[in-house]
């Protein structure tokens, strides 16, 4: 067992450094357990029917098999039962049974997440996570917190999702599970794991190559999870004994510790039938220590958004085996030399031939927020508003594409789109509806600032979390409500004191707290500091575009470009 924190990761380190790729990440529920206090599965049941007469306990103890709960058939007979106390104005046309069910399990998990959403850019283990770079990511999770963590990856939900999809572990979320924003993918009754059962043969045998090819990080998980069993056993079946050797030395579970100092232990994990593989597992206080490991290790990182780009085209050329020069030439350009992706007509030794960065398929988030953001001149509005009826569902500006073209023209754009009238409902919404960007800091209890507290205050991070803490201590106001303070104290600053902040370290520490403070600026304010604003959001981006700075964009987009005189804060 070693527990030295300079040995500690010694052999991953060594093993991920030789392979020369990022790890695959397997993510369960112990991470939302962690990150934002997340029920258990049995506590997600136990919540479910919190509100009936009869206690959880009578209906978990008729499902105890030996040392554990059949939980899948737990929930088959609470999906009847909560179907059976619906009123009627509960009812929904066209639903069944467990849709009903499903959606009270979405709506307990989006209330935890959400409750502790503003906590996440206090949270140093969080930061850390982002900053890794995982091929891909596994997850048997329901919650959105990882494609929170990765915006620029692509998420695909469902098993088949993953069945049907060319795995490249590039950039890619697969929730297996289901997820919260699909009410009826949910894997959760004995029905939904019988069905995916008949199919999991399948799934495993796609995920072969994924083990066999990259180090496998298990995160959130305990061994014997069935989820994780059920994995291993397929996986360790289509291998000779050789090759699972050699598969032990690159997968690594990452567990919480809860006695003393850090340590890692090989443990065996038994799989029945005489089957079993031998794990480094590591037991830690504080997961920021391998994430720092994960973004520092010696592997060269290319920007996941522009692998995916390259991996799109290179795809595309090789399977219609048919030369086009608008996908790539070859050419012998040193990566090493090359200061920006985003000049795609000289990267990585691939020469694009033609123009074809604004077309409909390769516009991104990047592609729609900077016109806006440094004021440049765009060239490629109509394909932009073509690309944002496709991407209607996800929160981009659309008002400084549209400045300038009639109405007409962009009604004529919107039907040329090859998508769903629903789509295009929703950006017609989004155009011709004034829109509430605004993102919650919290209830403000009377919290006041005085003229001098907000004109004085020293602009360091230091003498914020001194003042915020003072100030909770001497107006009595709760610890759980610190954070709020210092929201309310930071939209201060920025309507008092924006053009002196900008500098300052107190941007990078709450970077998302003002972030969500923008979008509480109200229209005059940002008309007359429109500049200072464009300065602030610039020295905020860093190119992830999360939800927050999206909405930030969002709010001053529909100020400076709309015909919305005024804007909601409701």
């Amino acid at each position: 067992m070693i527990n030295t924190e300079t040995d500690l990761f010694i052999n991953m380190k060594s093993k991920i450094e030789q392979i020369a790729v990022s790890p695959v990440f397997f993510v369960g529920t112990g991470l939302s357990m962690r990150y934002f206090n997340a029920p258990s599965w049995e506590g997600l049941l136990r919540e479910v029917r919190e509100s009936w007469d009869r206690n959880f306990d009578y209906y978990l103890q008729a499902y105890k098999n030996g040392g554990s709960y059949e939980l899948e058939k737990l929930a088959e007979q609470l999906c009847e039962m909560y179907y059976e106390k619906l009123s009627d104005e509960e009812l929904e046309p066209n639903k069944d049974k467990v849709y009903y069910f499903k959606k009270r399990v979405t709506q307990i998990i989006n209330q935890y997440m959400f409750s502790h959403i503003d906590t996440f850019d206090d949270n140093h283990e969080i930061q850390a996570l982002k900053e890794t770079s995982p091929s891909a990511i596994i997850t048997t999770n329901y919650d959105t917190f990882l494609e929170t963590m990765f915006p620029d990856y692509d998420v695909y939900i469902g098993q088949q999702s993953l069945l049907s999809t060319n795995l490249g572990a590039v950039g890619e979320i697969y929730k297996i599970h289901g997820c919260v924003t699909d009410t009826n993918s949910l894997v959760i009754t004995q029905t939904d794991y019988q069905n995916f059962e008949q199919r999991e043969l399948y799934l495993n045998a796609k995920l072969l190559t994924l083990f066999l090819e990259y180090p496998i990080i298990f995160v959130g998980y305990s061994l014997s999870d069935k989820n994780v069993l059920s994995i291993l056993t397929s996986i360790i079946k289509m291998l000779p004994h050789e090759k699972v050797e050699e598969l032990s030395k690159r997968i690594w579970f990452i567990r919480r510790n809860n006695t003393g100092n850090d340590f890692m232990k090989v443990e065996r994990i038994n799989l029945g039938e005489g089957l079993f593989i031998d794990v480094e597992t590591f037991y830690l206080n504080d997961f920021s220590t391998v994430y720092n490991l994960l973004s520092t290790s010696k592997i060269q990182k290319l920007p996941i958004k522009f692998l995916k780009y390259l991996k799109s085209n290179v795809y595309k050329l090789v399977s219609s085996q048919v030369y086009n020069p608008k996908l790539l030439n070859v050419n012998m350009t040193d990566i090493h030399k090359i200061d920006d992706f985003e000049n795609i007509n000289n990267i990585i030794g691939l020469s694009f031939s033609t123009q074809t960065k604004y077309t409909k398929d390769i516009l991104t988030k990047r592609d729609v927020i900077e016109p806006l953001l440094y004021q440049g001149e765009c060239e490629y509005k109509e394909s932009a508003i073509k690309f944002l009826v496709q991407q209607a569902n996800t929160i981009l500006p659309i008002h400084y594409f549209i400045n300038g073209l009639t109405d007409e023209a962009v009604e004529a754009l919107i039907e040329s789109v090859d998508t769903s009238d629903a789509l295009k409902d929703t950006i017609r919404n989004r155009i011709n509806t004034q829109q509430t960007y605004t993102i919650s800091i919290g209830v403000n209890n009377d919290y006041f600032f005085s003229q001098d507290d907000v004109v004085n205050l020293e602009l360091k991070n230091e003498s914020l979390n001194q003042y915020t803490a003072e100030y909770c201590t001497e107006n009595k106001v709760l610890l759980s409500s610190k954070n709020t303070v210092l929201k309310y104290f930071l939209l201060e600053l920025l309507k008092h004191r924006l053009n002196e902040l900008i500098n300052t370290e107190i941007i990078i520490a709450h970077r998302l707290s003002i972030l969500q403070c923008i979008t509480h600026l109200d229209y005059d304010f940002i008309k007359d500091n429109i500049e200072e604003i464009y300065k602030l959001l610039k020295t905020l981006d860093n190119q992830n575009y999360e939800a927050e700075f999206r909405k930030a964009i969002c709010h001053i987009d529909q100020i400076i470009y709309s015909n919305f005189r005024e804007i909601s804060f409701s």
